[in-house]
């Protein structure tokens, strides 16, 4: 009843909506086989402890939408309730009618230790982030040798460590969509790639530069101004995830999805508004296209010196990849879950194949170099040798009627004339 303070009338499970009471003091229930003076109130809907009570504070916080199903959770089930009004002006009545019906948990928009979906996130983990690791780990060891320290070791081997960090932050994707894990997402998968792209771009802005700006001039970028130029690319990003923690954090978020008869509840990761979609798109779109236009000025420079062949892959495959994933989002509708599987599977791709791009060919070039040089000094021993076997045939015929004893160590002839001789 909406006149009397939302009073319990009835219910179709059964139910009254009155009890009784003592007169002088309605909140102590009047006892039972007494002659207590007593009287019978009405019964307020949030008293009741039960399911009706839980929906009705549900409906209140939602303001009581006519048009809109409010989940509600109550021992272990979920249920849709929605409010009706019914009034007769005739009669007085103003009754609002709560309709409470159980529904079925979707629950393919979580990936749970048992679920189909968690090798497809476990896999590409251990591969990206084991590979680049070994990557790393080849760079790192071969950082002195001329072909990688051409290469520009550091910031490379920053970009790799990136793609590991990266990686490993797709197994927060594990567990389910708690508030806890939806903000924990969201700092890791922005931070991750911007740790991971601000390397590469910064690489890249300094070989346009140096060599691919127009009006070319002498000049020198050290390595640590080139980390200095690093840092505010991060700490933006930053900045945008500190705002948004606070003013429109990712959450848990409930879904009420109805297709005709059939009422699927969703819970899953969200923000109240689409503002922190359009900023990153902004910012990280932003980042890749100005990378790749770098990369673009700049490819043709000397292969040997500054990887410009490898930036411009590195680019562009980072960016088809995410406008891929970007299209196939916004186009079908599909669950939580399986977006993030295909945001691990292109997160694996990317960080693989763009580290191998940048290890590979000098590793290659290392060992390339390496056989040239085995080569070289073996055929630099091979005419030595022979020119001492021809020596020492030369020596044993020169000297006539003397036979010689069989060659002591260090190839020296001792003639047996000499010897018989010096015993005379």
């Amino acid at each position: 009843d909406a006149k009397l303070h939302h009073c319990f009338i009835a219910s179709s499970t059964g139910g009254t909506g009155t009890k009784r009471v003592m007169a002088s003091d309605t909140t102590q229930p009047c006892p039972s086989n007494t002659d207590a003076d007593c009287q019978s109130v009405r019964v307020e809907v949030n008293s009741l402890n039960n399911l009706v009570s839980v929906a009705f504070l549900s409906q209140s916080e939602a303001g009581f939408p006519e048009a809109e199903l409010v989940p509600v959770e109550y021992d272990g089930t979920i249920y849709a309730s929605e409010t009706k009004p019914f009034n007769v002006a005739s009669d007085g009545i103003d009754w609002l009618v709560l309709i409470m019906s159980p529904i079925r948990v979707q629950g393919q928009d979580t990936v749970k230790p048992r679920s189909s979906m968690l090798a497809s996130i476990l896999v590409p983990v251990i591969v990206g982030s084991l590979l680049c690791s070994i990557l790393l780990a080849i760079f790192i060891k071969n950082r002195n040798t001329r072909e990688f320290a051409y290469g520009d070791w550091r910031f490379t081997g920053a970009f790799i460590f990136g793609c590991i960090v990266l990686n490993l932050a797709c197994l927060s994707f594990l567990g389910e969509n708690t508030n806890g894990l939806c903000l924990l997402r969201m700092w890791l998968l922005h931070f991750s790639f911007v740790l991971a792209l601000a390397p590469l771009f910064t690489k890249t802005w300094r070989m346009y530069l140096l060599v691919g700006s127009p009006g070319f001039r002498r000049q020198t970028i050290s390595h640590t101004k080139t980390f200095l130029m690093t840092m505010p690319f991060i700490l933006v990003e930053v900045l945008i995830l500190l705002v948004f923690s606070f003013a429109d954090p990712s959450q848990e978020t409930a879904l009420l999805n109805q297709d005709g008869f059939v009422i699927t509840y969703r819970v899953v990761c969200a923000h109240d508004t689409n503002a922190f979609f359009y900023v990153q798109l902004v910012y990280e779109g932003g980042l890749l296209l100005v990378g790749c236009f770098l990369a673009y000025k700049t490819r043709n420079m000397e292969e040997g010196f500054g990887e410009c062949k490898q930036l411009f892959f590195a680019m562009y495959n980072i960016a088809l990849v995410a406008t891929i994933i970007l299209v196939v989002l916004k186009a079908v509708e599909i669950y939580s879950g399986t977006v993030r599987v295909f945001v691990t599977v292109g997160i694996c791709w990317c960080t693989s194949t763009s580290s191998c791009v940048f290890v590979l060919p000098r590793l290659f070039q290392l060992n390339q170099r390496t056989n040239i040089i085995s080569t070289s000094r073996v055929s630099s021993i091979l005419p030595r040798r022979q020119l001492i076997s021809k020596r020492g045939s030369t020596t044993q015929q020169s000297v006539p009627g003397h036979t010689e004893m069989p060659s002591a160590p260090g190839n020296i002839s001792i003639p047996q004339g000499s010897m018989a001789s010096q015993k005379a």
